[in-house]
């Protein structure tokens, strides 16, 4: 008796021991997949400091749900749901309510029934994708909510919004309904702390703006002058290549941000490369100075910061020491002299569509991303021209 008492006892210990799978802290790891209500719910995780923890993300590939108006769950046993992808181009979906909680929306483009949408305040970003639209035979790469052409209603703060991911698609609402109304009483459009839109002309970005899709501003022939805030110190990586921008110019403490002779600048170091000094962001296109000297604590020349200004010609250093990122001089097709400091280095190719016919490189000219320097940096320069 007493053996099979102790028997017994040794099985339940064990049995307090037998779990499911479960993360560095012990706690049960849900479901890795769900088909809940027509899509998945797919289990991610991260772990810090040896802790596991796990969430959600709702994918509409394949949707095979009713549609009408979705209402997302905020979590599935009790792990939360916090982004929302891949509902494009569903044309049985018309409303959607998003639960709190959730962080990221990609993926409603070309839903061409959507009325509705409740977003909360806990949204950060807002994503583009891919949608094949089958009448044209082609594919499109939009943000969020664009060509929902009956989207009128739009219920959310927008509070915590702060990033476009693919900022190459800068209008998350665009021809939508909701938005061409909303425009008409917000201009420049604001979404939480993203410039989303404006109309052409003289552009003043808003106090609170922090983040600006590069595509929204750049290439734009009809913007005559552009004003940046305090708020905005997120380094522009190019020039803006817009042919008539004329006039640019930066709120005082801004803490990165500086313009001297109506030319942008951004204090450095410049981290993409580990170059000291600080970097020209942009020389305007519209600027009709024939010459120009790079200042001396100028070391960087961010990428096409020059390009499509048609009517420089020459361009000269202050400086010891300069450092030119990719397309510096693309389309200054008039531009037929740069004198070079004696450090110079070249990222990529900086001069094509110019006047230049001959350079003379200083003796510490380097262009590393090809390979050469000294000697055989004209034949790199070649290359890159």
């Amino acid at each position: 008796m007493k053996k099979k008492l102790l028997l017994i006892s040794i099985i339940i210990c064990a049995a307090l021991f037998i779990t499911f799978p479960s993360d560095a802290a012990g706690s049960k790891a849900p479901p890795s997949k769900v088909n809940y209500e027509g899509y998945t719910l797919n289990r991610t995780s991260y772990t810090k400091d040896g802790v596991t923890t796990y969430y959600y993300n709702a994918y509409g590939g394949s949707y095979s749900g009713e549609g009408g108006v979705i209402e997302f769950p905020s979590e599935y046993q009790e792990t939360p749901v916090v982004r929302i992808y891949g509902f494009n181009n569903i044309p049985s979906i018309t409303g959607i309510i998003v639960p709190e909680g959730v962080t990221t929306i990609e993926g409603f483009c070309h839903c061409v029934n959507l009325e509705s949408a409740a977003l909360p305040d806990s949204l950060e970003t807002l994503s583009a994708s891919y949608y094949y639209d089958k009448e044209t035979g082609k594919s499109y790469d939009k943000s969020a909510f664009a060509d929902c052409y009956k989207l009128t209603e739009v219920n959310a703060s927008f509070v915590n919004l702060t990033r476009l991911n693919n900022a190459d698609n800068s209008k998350p609402f665009e021809n939508t309904p909701w938005m061409n109304e909303y425009k008409y009483t917000h201009d420049p459009v604001v979404l939480g702390q993203i410039l989303v839109d404006f109309s052409n002309g003289d552009l003043v970005i808003p106090e609170g703006v922090t983040f600006i899709p590069f595509s929204l501003i750049s290439y734009n022939d009809t913007i005559t002058s552009i004003h940046f805030p305090a708020s905005y110190v997120e380094r522009i990586t190019s020039g803006f290549y817009d042919k008539n921008l004329q006039t640019i110019t930066v709120a005082e403490d801004n803490p990165r941000y500086y313009v001297r002779d109506n030319i942008l600048y951004y204090e450095g170091p410049n981290t993409e490369y580990d170059n000291p000094g600080d970097i020209l962001i942009d020389y305007p296109a519209g600027n009709m100075a024939e010459s120009f000297e790079v200042p001396e604590d100028i070391m960087n020349l961010g990428g096409g910061c020059f390009s499509a200004n048609n009517s420089i010609q020459k361009i000269t250093f202050k400086g010891s020491e300069i450092y030119i990122q990719e397309g510096a001089f693309n389309n200054c097709t008039n531009l037929k002299s740069i004198v070079f400091p004696e450090k110079t280095i070249l990222y990529a190719s900086a001069f094509k569509n110019t006047s230049i016919e001959t350079l003379d490189l200083p003796v510490g000219f380097d262009c590393p991303w090809y390979g050469s320097s000294g000697g055989a940096s004209k034949s790199a320069l070649s290359a890159t021209s």
